[in-house]
């Protein structure tokens, strides 16, 4: 648990304090690291599964965005990859179109195919 927690803050004091303190805030946050995650690794039904999750909920839809552009940050930075480079320009593009009020659903998906 004290991992996901110094994952999930990156870092932030704050952010970790917040998550030690509070047992929904860490359950809500690991929720969407862990759905990131599925977004970038799992399988095409998986993925679908989580688009169908947050086809109707914008926020929670750029939440999910906002995880998982985390999640490639730190995997670039490890290990370069071009097809990491290529997966973190999809999600900036899908999580700027969802801001502009573009179709959640149509944005999730585009990111998966």
């Amino acid at each position: 648990k004290r991992r996901q927690m110094e994952f999930i803050a990156s870092g932030l004091p704050a952010e970790l304090a917040r998550l030690s303190q509070n047992e929904d805030y860490f359950a809500e946050r690991a929720k969407f690291m862990g759905d990131a995650r599925t977004l970038l690794t799992g399988s095409p039904y998986e993925k679908i599964l989580i688009i169908q999750k947050y086809q109707s909920l914008r926020a929670d839809a750029l939440r999910l965005l906002t995880s998982a552009l985390a999640i490639a940050r730190r995997s670039i930075s490890a290990k370069p990859q071009e097809s990491l480079a290529a997966q973190l320009e999809q999600l900036l593009k899908a999580h700027d179109l969802i801001s502009a009020n573009g179709n959640v659903r149509l944005q999730l998906a585009r990111f998966v195919l």
